[in-house]
C-alpha cells in the first residue's frame, strides 16, 4: 500500500473540452474544484492517461456519446486512489494502484484527479507500470470480446481495419493463441 497524503488540494488541473465542433481549438487547460467521490465512488490521483481513437471521436463529438460542456475527456488512465466514498470496494481501493476508466455520465481521466465507479477499476499488479496501466482497459477488453464474439459464432475469420494499430495487434496476438480452430493450441 502507498502512503496517503493527509490533505488533498482544493484545485486540480483539466484539460477540458469547450465544444464539439472545433474540439482542438476548444480545448483549454483549467483549474477547477477537486471533485469529492460519493458512495461507491473513488478519487484516483491520475498519474497517466491513454488517447484513443474513441477519444478523439469523443472530442468531435461522434464517439456515440455526449457529455455536458464543458467536460475533461478521457476514457481511460491510472493512477492512485487517494479518497473513497461509501461502499467496501471503494475503500478497499484507497491506497492502491489501479488501472481507472472514465464513467459515461462525469469528467474523464485527462485531469490531475478523477471521480469515477470503484467498479471503473482494476488495482495494478506491482509488475504493471503505471504507464502501462493506463491502457489496459479499452483496447485489451474490446480486443478480447471481438475475438470472442468470434470464437462463438464459429466465424472462420475476423476482419479490423487499422490492423497495425495497438488494438490490431491484441487481436493479431489473440488470433495466433486460438490457433485456426480456436482451440488454443496456436503459437502466441
Amino acid at each position: 500500500m502507498l502512503p496517503m497524503a493527509t490533505r488533498l488540494p482544493a484545485t486540480m488541473r483539466a484539460l477540458e473540452l469547450q465544444a464539439y465542433e472545433q474540439p482542438f481549438e476548444a480545448l483549454m487547460v483549467v483549474e477547477k474544484p477537486l471533485p469529492h467521490p460519493g458512495p461507491g465512488q473513488v478519487l484516483v490521483r491520475m498519474h497517466a492517461a491513454a488517447v484513443n481513437p474513441s477519444d478523439l471521436m469523443f472530442l468531435h463529438g461522434k464517439y456515440g456519446v455526449q457529455k455536458p460542456l464543458p467536460v475533461v475527456p478521457g476514457w481511460e488512465g491510472s493512477g492512485v486512489v487517494v479518497a473513497a466514498g461509501r461502499g467496501l470496494r471503494a475503500q478497499a481501493l484507497v491506497g492502491r494502484r489501479v488501472a481507472c476508466a472514465a464513467t459515461s455520465t462525469d469528467d474523464g481521466t485527462w485531469a490531475e484527479y478523477m471521480v469515477t465507479s470503484a467498479e471503473h477499476c482494476l488495482p495494478l499488479l506491482p509488475h504493471i507500470s503505471t504507464l502501462r496501466g493506463a491502457a489496459m482497459l479499452v483496447n485489451p477488453l474490446t480486443a478480447w470480446a471481438l475475438v470472442n464474439i468470434a470464437r462463438r459464432d464459429r466465424h472462420p475469420a475476423l476482419v479490423q481495419t487499422a490492423a497495425a494499430s495497438a488494438l490490431g495487434a491484441m487481436i493479431r496476438r489473440l488470433g495466433c493463441r486460438a490457433g485456426p480452430h480456436g482451440d488454443q493450441r496456436g503459437a502466441s
